[in-house]
């Protein structure tokens, strides 16, 4: 079991297996890229637990959507509204459609993945 003063090595190894675990580490390493991202391709929830920064940070919460649609749930506000990971969570799991953006919800579904394409590029 990890804790706050656990190495960012142990923080690694216990999150690639149980991504909640995340939970437990310091703040410094759940503000880590690398250890967020970890945590959230093994459990969508772990996003959560990640700082307001990660939350926020397109390519953090790019990889755990491609993981779990469902970890739209914890991003910001800004990236629900972004077509790209909007798109992305919905390919993974269109339950999430209640957390999108109403922007988003009332977008056609063409229109949705042409914005995706064009902010990919």
């Amino acid at each position: 079991m990890i804790n706050q003063y656990s190495s960012k090595e142990e923080v690694l190894r216990e999150v690639s297996k149980k991504g909640i675990s995340l939970y437990y580490a310091s703040p410094e390493l759940k503000d880590d890229e690398d250890v967020v991202i970890t945590a959230a391709r093994q459990d969508s929830f772990a996003l959560s637990y990640a700082s307001p920064r990660l939350k926020n940070k397109k390519s953090v919460v790019k990889e755990a959507v491609l993981s779990h649609g469902l970890a739209i749930i914890f991003s910001s506000d800004r990236l629900r509204d972004d077509p790209e990971i909007a798109y992305i969570a919905l390919k993974n799991d269109i339950n999430v459609m209640r957390f999108v953006s109403d922007r988003i919800k009332n977008m056609p579904l063409d229109k949705l993945k042409k914005l995706a394409k064009e902010c990919a590029a």
